[in-house]
């Protein structure tokens, strides 16, 4: 899937799925085009509200919850493997209150979170920012649903040492 603007767009534009999932594992490669652009693979979608992790320019990796409400997590280690104009391999992982993000085989985040109101289910899409002209290529190479607590070489003993609780 590719989302373009050739022009300038003021407003975000965004893909949804129709289907709704909660806990799921999701491998996508994505390219942006120029190095500036920026999109993101958004997730648990509900009444404006849900995650995203940020693909393109100084933000890969890096997991918002939104709306803005400042909950955010990224090691900054995934920055370190970007490959700037080429195909990046990102890895989503949620099962219940816990999302871990993988690019490029570097673990990117790995967030516990606390607030027990977070709807953990919700639709999943693409979003291409607003802005100047820009491409992002996204490849959807797999969705599994109800994983294991696994990404390609961290074990569950490994991602669930890695989690952290926002603010401490």
């Amino acid at each position: 899937l590719v989302g373009q603007n050739k022009e300038a767009i003021a407003h975000d534009e965004v893909l949804t799925s129709d289907h709704k999932t909660s806990d799921f594992y999701l491998v996508v490669d994505v390219t942006v085009e120029p190095n500036s652009g920026c999109g993101a693979v958004k997730f648990r979608l509900a009444n404006g509200a849900g995650y995203q992790i940020c693909v393109g320019q100084d933000a890969w990796g890096n997991l918002t919850a939104e709306p803005g409400n400042g909950k955010t997590d990224a090691t900054g280690d995934a920055k370190k493997t970007v490959k700037l104009g080429q195909s990046n391999h990102c890895e989503i992982l949620a099962v219940g209150s816990a999302v871990w993000v993988s690019i490029n085989g570097k673990l990117a985040v790995a967030y516990l979170d606390t607030n027990k109101t977070s709807d953990r289910s919700g639709p999943i899409a693409l979003q291409l920012y607003s802005g100047a002209p820009q491409a992002i290529h996204y490849r959807i190479q797999r969705l599994v649903l109800d994983p294991k607590i696994e990404l390609e070489g961290l074990s569950a003993k490994d991602l669930i040492g890695a989690l952290r609780v926002p603010g401490k």
